[in-house]
């Protein structure tokens, strides 16, 4: 991508969409640039490829996709807000996850599971007592996310960076949260990474449905036994636990001092997210609350993103499905930074 990386400011996504949409093969940079990363990855897209760095682009002024007067008459409306899609919100990277981009093939991150031992000794020539440290690796291979957004024709053909600027937004907040879903509650299976709640060498902590204050401390307390330098220490749990949280005393009662004063829990910033499940248990009425020292989860991102343009599924109304399939994974480098309580019960909204 070398020769080609001065010219990514000319890349136009909906110019590649449109030529889709017209059955026509890519030309100028955005072909270009599909065929060149086609070469180097040994296999053709499904669709067009085009490097990840096209699609994280700050979004300057947010807009309306389309909205509706009447069945089948579509309008572009312009405002000064965009109502994005109700989406998980995506916290990870905020929390402190390392994101290592541009990587080829599977990986190996080095891990120390266990440290050397040092030793006092007296200074008349007698050696220190010899220990070595234990290392293993936590591998990461490319797994496949997928992404889907929707846009209409009369979208599809303008040319402001603002509408461009908005559709790539829109791609990449999708991938985002099912890159933080993955993480969280990944299966393990069907392609899916393991998350934090169904990896088994992750400390559990039961609370039996009632949360207290002393297990938000415990769970703090458990990372911290484990020799864990808490540098990126924070806490993630539903939105209806935060809100349950929110008016549960710590101390007192007139005055009380609740759990979550603003936006922190136990002098750590506490984060809330759709993208940890509410539906844990037997009866599926239990949601999670995770502790840990969030660096220490390592996001892996393989370059290139594989584009879908699909007009003909909706073709009834007008609009284009865009697909996008991005190469990542996303693992703990160390499973004793992270804590998780299962079984608080959700409260009813």
């Amino acid at each position: 991508m070398e020769p080609l990386h001065k010219e990514l400011h000319r890349y136009s996504l909906l110019r590649a969409i449109r030529r889709r949409i017209d059955r026509q093969d890519l030309d100028g940079i955005e072909g270009e640039v599909s065929k060149e990363i086609a070469k180097r990855a040994g296999t053709p897209p499904m669709g067009i490829f085009c490097p990840l760095s096209v699609l994280a682009t700050p979004t300057r002024v947010r807009r309306a996709l389309t909205t509706t007067t009447a069945v089948g008459a579509l309008k572009t409306a312009v405002s000064s807000d965009y109502i994005e899609a109700l989406r998980p919100l995506s916290v990870l990277a905020r929390m402190g996850a390392r994101v290592m981009e541009d990587m080829i093939g599977t990986f190996k991150i080095p891990h120390l599971s266990a440290g050397g031992t040092g030793y006092w000794v007296t200074p008349e020539g007698s050696a220190p007592t010899s220990s070595a440290p234990t290392i293993d690796q936590v591998s990461l291979s490319p797994k496949i996310c997928g992404a889907h957004t929707e846009i209409t024709r009369p979208f599809a053909v303008q040319s402001s960076p603002d509408a461009e600027d908005l559709v790539k937004r829109d791609l990449l907040a999708a991938v985002s949260s099912a890159i933080d879903a993955g993480g969280i509650n990944g299966s393990g299976t069907a392609g899916q990474p393991t998350g934090l709640l169904n990896n088994g060498n992750i400390a559990t902590h039961n609370c039996g449905g009632t949360l207290a204050w002393s297990d938000v401390v415990g769970i703090e307390t458990t990372v911290g036994a484990a020799n864990v330098m808490i540098t990126s220490g924070a806490y993630l749990t539903t939105p209806s636990v935060k809100g349950l949280l929110k008016a549960t005393p710590k101390v007192g009662t007139t005055y009380p001092v609740f759990m979550w004063e603003g936006n922190e829990l136990n002098g750590y910033p506490a984060y809330a997210s759709n993208v940890v499940p509410s539906n844990l248990g037997s009866n599926n009425d239990r949601a999670a609350l995770i502790f840990g020292n969030w660096e220490d989860m390592v996001i892996g991102m393989w370059g290139a993103v594989d584009l879908l343009v699909d007009p003909y599924t909706q073709s009834t109304t007008g609009t284009i499905g865009i697909t996008v399939l991005v190469p990542a994974d996303i693992q703990p480098r160390r499973n004793e930074s992270f804590v998780c309580i299962p079984d608080v019960t959700t409260p009813t909204p």
